[in-house]
């Protein structure tokens, strides 16, 4: 009885602990067309641990396409959320590795209006080996993450609404059999809330498509 106790605590604190959160930007948050495309088991994943894996969503909708945004949607987003950027400009993640378990990991520029699980615009931004890494504390390039956003050459006409492009965080870990999505909303048109030319937060390349960024890590 006991251990039972003791492993239910352990479970506890492995949720809300997180794995990494984003502390800025903000990221996508689930709302009530998420539960629509994917389901009350999924919204509930989410809200009980933002920072945690797909896996743990099941059962998913059909309509549901958890490896872009865990599934979350644009509809659902508020949009003081929207990150107004232009090309080229140099961007920041701040990260937290609550629970630091590695795996690799990379950043990168989706462009949400193709396939179910969005494509790839240019290369990825950042890679990592060994993402949020045990033991000891993450790397700092890991903990205030910089990377550059693409040319104006290579988004071309992509991206300028609002809920065309995120930038998603992607990490796998293999050993524990997860992957995490994290999505940030960009937009490279003009700023709507003044009429101005998009002055921006936030470099990298032709197209690839969605299955091309990730590591091939999914269990289900």
């Amino acid at each position: 009885m006991r251990l039972n106790r003791w492993f239910s605590l352990l479970l506890l604190a492995w949720t809300v602990l997180g794995h990494a959160r984003i502390n800025s930007p903000p990221i996508r948050s689930p709302g009530g067309d998420l539960v629509t495309a994917c389901g009350q088991a999924s919204f509930n994943a989410i809200e009980r641990d933002p920072t945690g894996f797909i896996e743990e969503q099941v059962p998913f909708n059909a309509a549901c396409e958890p490896t872009l945004c865990r599934g979350m949607l644009f509809s659902d987003q508020p949009t003081e959320n929207i990150q107004v950027v232009t090309p080229g400009q140099s961007m920041e993640m701040s990260i937290d590795c609550t629970i630091p378990h590695g795996g690799p990991a990379n950043v990168s520029l989706v462009d949400t209006t193709t396939d179910g699980a969005g494509t790839i615009i240019g290369s990825f931004l950042k890679t990592f080996d060994d993402f949020c890494p045990k033991p000891g504390p993450a790397p700092l390039d890991q903990t205030s993450l910089q990377f550059t956003l693409p040319s104006a050459a290579e988004i071309g006409t992509r991206c300028e609404n609002p809920g065309d492009c995120v930038v998603q965080l992607f990490w796998a870990t293999p050993d524990l059999a997860q992957n995490y999505y994290y999505c940030v909303d960009v937009s490279f048109g003009a700023d709507t809330s003044t009429g101005l030319p998009a002055t921006g937060r936030l470099e990298a390349a032709p197209a690839t498509s969605g299955a091309a960024r990730r590591f091939g890590f999914l269990w289900f």
